[in-house]
């Protein structure tokens, strides 16, 4: 199937814009810009998935922050093996510990949870 002209160009340049950005991986937006003669890049695809995706990574690190304040708060200080653990824990598996944090009553519980968490993957 052949694509309509428009859609072509509009992925050549994404593709052209893509290739910039990795091989010119030190530049300013402002400067890659500059030499694909954009008026303003933040309107590029690119751009906005990487926006997007930076966005995903912040909400989960603060997501991380926020659970790790809480079992704190409710447990006392954690081990540095206790945080890494819930330092990698993804999304999901967060947002049911955020829940599950209200019924821990010890340190012990915490691990006992954590166990099972990385069991059921």
């Amino acid at each position: 199937r052949q694509l309509p002209l428009a859609d072509m160009a509009a992925e050549l340049i994404e593709l052209i814009e893509t290739i910039v950005v990795y091989t010119f991986p030190r530049c300013s937006r402002q400067e890659i810009a500059a030499m694909l003669g954009l008026i303003d890049m933040k309107e590029t695809r690119f751009y906005q998935e990487t926006l997007e995706e930076g966005r995903e990574e912040g909400r989960v690190e603060e997501a991380k922050s926020l659970i790790l304040r809480l079992l704190v708060h409710k447990l006392g200080e954690l081990s540095e093996d206790l945080r890494e653990q819930v330092g990698q824990l993804d999304v999901d598996v967060l947002e049911e510990l955020g829940e599950a944090v209200f019924d821990l009553e010890s340190v012990e519980d915490l691990g006992r949870w954590l166990e099972g968490a990385s069991d059921e993957k």
